[in-house]
């Protein structure tokens, strides 16, 4: 992991944007890589070393870091661990940027996803463009009552203006897709029936 993203990941949790654990619990070390060495090796043999120690390596494979897993983890229907099981995320996290007034669907997404201590995941129309949103929500506007509301109260109202779509929170992100589905280790904040 590059300097850069532990700094982006540091940031992230020092906004608190997860349960049960406090700033002052958390560190962190830095290896500096030569621009000329793949990181994947270094990676590799820290995370070797480390897995003979008892407890060295938690940290490894349970979900901590600052990229998205993907869409395919929430189909897996598999209990949350490590990192997400313990420290949750905060699904009432205030959204301070999110002012009182009307929003296009789009530009409030795209808001938050960037402003969010944890990562929102929205379906779009081309998945390289995520700023370019999807069809069902481009054109459409939803009214902010209060300015910085949590995070699943402006999902609720977003999605309310959809027909169709689902906003669903896990341990470790939250989504928004056009669907009506169960997940075993998600809650579904809002589902808005399709027209018709």
């Amino acid at each position: 992991m590059s300097q850069a993203s532990l700094q982006t990941l540091g940031e992230r949790l020092y906004r608190t944007g997860r349960r049960n654990i406090e700033i002052g619990e958390m560190a962190f070390t830095c290896l500096t890589v030569s621009k000329n060495w793949s990181a994947l090796a270094p990676e590799a043999s820290l995370i070797n070393y480390y897995k003979s120690e008892p407890g060295g390596c938690e940290w490894n494979g349970k979900s901590f870091g600052p990229h998205d897993p993907g869409r395919n983890r929430e189909q897996t229907n598999k209990p949350p661990f490590g990192f997400d099981s313990q420290f949750p995320i905060r699904e009432d996290w205030p959204c301070d940027a999110v002012t009182a007034k009307e929003w296009n669907v789009r530009d409030l997404l795209v808001l938050m996803k960037a402003k969010l201590p944890f990562d929102l995941r929205f379906q779009v129309a081309n998945k390289k463009k995520y700023r370019e949103g999807h069809p069902d929500y481009n054109n459409v506007t939803v009214v902010i009552p209060a300015s910085g509301m949590a995070v699943n109260e402006l999902l609720r109202l977003i999605t309310q203006q959809i027909p169709g779509w689902q906003a669903t929170s896990f341990p470790s992100h939250m989504i928004l897709y056009k669907e009506a589905r169960k997940y075993d280790h998600g809650t579904v904040i809002h589902r808005q029936p399709p027209i018709g």
